[in-house]
Parts: C-alpha cells; structure tokens; sequence
C-alpha cells in the first residue's frame, strides 16, 4: 500500500486541496477594496492550513510537516493567480474567502460544499484557451495534465459528467468511478460510485461514522471502514491503526505490521514493503516522477523533472 499517494489521493476529495488552493474569486457583495495582495494571500493560506489541520491533521504531516510550512507553501501558490490573464480572483474576493472559511463545518467542506466567497467566479477567457487556474475560465474549468503548468480552459462537470478528479466537477459534488456525483451522507447507501463524504465509511454499503484506532476492520488499507481523514488505516491484523510518520533516511511502508508514510513532502522508496524515507526536492531542484526519487513539496509539482511552481501569468 503506497500510503503517501493514498493520503494525498485523499486530499482530493476534500475541498481544500493540498496544491496551490485558489478556489475563491470575486463575489459582488464583497466591498473590502483596499486589502493587499500580499495580505490576502497571507491569510488565506492561513485560513487554508488551519481548515485543512481542523478536519485531516494527516494531510498536513504527510503535504508539509507541519501547519506553519502548510502556510508558507499555500501563499506560493496563490500570489500567482491574482496577477493571472483575464483572471477574477481579486485581494478583496480572497480576503471574503479567508474569513468566511472559519465557520465552515468539516462536513461542508469535504464534500465540497464551501462558501459562496470562496467558490470559482467566471473569468474572461473562453473554453480552448491557455490557462494556468480556474480564476481564469469562463465554465471555470482549467483543464490541466499533472506534467503540466499551463492547460487549457473548460467547462466544470455537473452532476453525471466525466470526470478524473474532484476538482473537474461543479461545487457539492466530487468525482466517483469515472462520474460527477455528490457526496452520500450518513444513514444513505454507498458504493464505487456513490462515495461517503469523507468524514464517514462506508458499511455494509451504508454510509456511518468510521472506526477509530482499535477498533475492528475488514479491508486492509486507507480504503476501509476506518476513519480515513484521521490518517486510520485497516491494518494487517483487521484492527484499525494510526498511520505513523517517518523523517528522511528513517524506514516507511510496512514497518513491524505498522504503516508508517514519509513526512513533509518526503517519499518512500519502497511503500508496499520496508524502505527508506527520501526528502522531497527544493523548487527548482531535480525531482523524479517515480516514487524511487525525490518528490516536491506542494504546491511545486515535478515537471520535466524539476520541481516547479505554476505560474498563471505565463500560460499564453
């Protein structure tokens, strides 16, 4: 079980992406004209990491190490969007976004339900055009390969469209074998595709609170009945466990029957079996695609096999 791409397959389902999360973008009710730049991003990031800590700590060990490096990363790559072509995200709209997040459940924002200040406004481009974030996309859509920093605009999927990833479909809904679809609450049925909201497991193919560490499980795996977002895992004993976290040069993957994944962006060389924990590259810096190399940290993406930050405002 590949625990680092488990987790961060994970963050995928939750509304606050572990990269570059610039969701938010211009709201007409938003007056608050004269914020900075740079204190927009500032504490949006901010309110990013401290969600993303409130609902799955995990994602943030297994992403950045730890909160304050979860900041710092974030405002990476939200400064660019601001700056970006025909873009709608604004300081003000960012500002809206930052504050309004602070009373929003774990529930709303893992099934993607977040709010209206922080949700992708139409930008100016029009489908088919080059594009490096949503901000920039009429349909709100910027259709982008994972070896890529530029892509091109399209249109966010609704309910029943094909999707890839979470983040091809419109707000509330997330993508589930291949189809846009919302999110099953407890109490409702689940199956390949029709996925609990993340906060829950699914049961019997009922949708319930997830077991805790210690508690009994059937599927070995993050995919199981215990409580994923927590970072619990089904252990080789059908007991669920807490993943633990290794540094740079320490063992990960099945450690003495424990999953045990890399921190801070770092991969394991070996993550089905033992192997050793490899620290992730520095932006600008030789990366490699496979997990035997080192990774980035996020935002940065391994491109060409250099670490490398999108930049919007160079996708022409």
């Amino acid at each position: 079980m590949n625990h680092r791409s488990s987790l961060l397959g994970l963050a995928c389902t939750l509304v606050l992406p572990l990269f570059a999360v610039a969701a938010c973008s211009s709201s007409s009710s938003d007056s608050n004209d004269d914020v900075s730049a740079d204190k927009a991003a500032t504490d949006a990031a901010s309110a990013i990491c401290d969600a993303l800590q409130k609902c799955s700590p995990v994602l943030i060990q297994v992403a950045y190490g730890d909160v304050a490096t979860c900041k710092t990363r974030q405002k990476l790559g939200l400064q660019p969007a601001l700056s970006a072509n025909g873009t709608s995200l604004t300081p003000s709209s960012l500002a809206a976004c930052a504050r309004d997040l602070a009373g929003t459940t774990c529930e709303q924002l893992t099934s993607r339900n977040i709010p209206e200040s922080c949700r992708t406004k139409p930008g100016k481009l029009a489908d088919g055009a080059a594009c490096g974030s949503d901000q920039q996309c009429q349909n709100r859509l910027c259709r982008k390969e994972a070896t890529s920093t530029c892509g091109a605009c399209s249109k966010l999927g609704a309910a029943g469209d094909s999707c890839k990833i979470n983040e091809e479909c419109d707000f509330g809904l997330g993508c589930a074998n291949g189809k846009c679809r919302a999110f099953q609450a407890a109490g409702q049925s689940c199956d390949a595709n029709q996925r609990c909201n993340p906060t829950l497991a699914c049961k019997s193919g009922t949708c319930g609170t997830p077991a805790e560490a210690g508690q009994a499980c059937t599927t070995v795996g993050l995919d199981s009945e215990c409580y994923a977002a927590k970072g619990v895992a089904c252990g080789l004993k059908s007991n669920c466990i807490q993943i633990q976290f290794a540094a740079p040069g320490q063992a990960c993957g099945v450690v003495d029957e424990n999953f045990v994944s890399c921190a801070g962006g770092g991969r394991c060389t070996a993550p089905t079996a033992k192997g050793t924990c490899v620290a992730p590259a520095a932006d600008g810096s030789p990366c490699e695609d496979d997990v035997d190399g080192p990774g980035c940290v996020a935002p940065a993406r391994c491109i060409g096999k250099v670490c490398k930050l999108d930049d919007p405002s160079a996708c022409k």
